[in-house]
């Protein structure tokens, strides 16, 4: 995974910059059963960063926006406050994340890393798009306007 895994540019710098963020907890919501999910975050130099405990994994068969709530339960489980839905940003990258997060009430940041294009994202319906994630002060205001912080 070190040697042919893919790290987005700007993922690090921006995942480290929320980690310093107060009030922040960032974890993984994949298609990827959690034994493999920790492996490659771990194997990629994330797992330090998330909290993979609260992370929503496909251990059953749920649909993304089941998997967002479930980690949203999760996290205010383990952390003993609320996660309210329009205080969980979701990141990802496909028209589908975009209905997802539309389904389980929460903001979502479409980044056209994928297969998507911007303009499939904002059509999908993103609450913001951006075009990498190489741009930190974009992904750290981006999250702070969608979370009214």
């Amino acid at each position: 995974m070190r040697e042919h895994g893919r790290v987005l540019a700007g993922a690090r710098e921006a995942v480290d910059a929320l980690a310093r963020t107060p009030g922040v907890v960032q974890s993984v919501l994949t298609g990827s059963v959690r034994p493999n999910a920790v492996s490659k975050v771990t194997e990629l130099g994330f797992a330090d960063r998330l909290d993979l405990d609260v992370g929503g994994y496909e251990d059953g068969v749920y649909s993304k926006a089941a998997l967002l709530e479930l980690a949203r339960s999760r996290a205010g489980d383990r952390y003993g406050v609320p996660f309210p839905e329009r205080a969980t940003v979701y990141i990802a990258d496909s028209p589908r994340d975009v209905q997802a997060a539309h389904i389980a009430g929460s903001p979502i940041i479409a980044v056209a890393t994928g297969s998507a294009t911007e303009a499939e994202l904002r059509a999908a319906g993103a609450d913001a798009v951006l075009p990498t994630l190489a741009d930190t002060a974009a992904v750290l205001n981006a999250v702070a306007a969608l979370t009214d912080s």
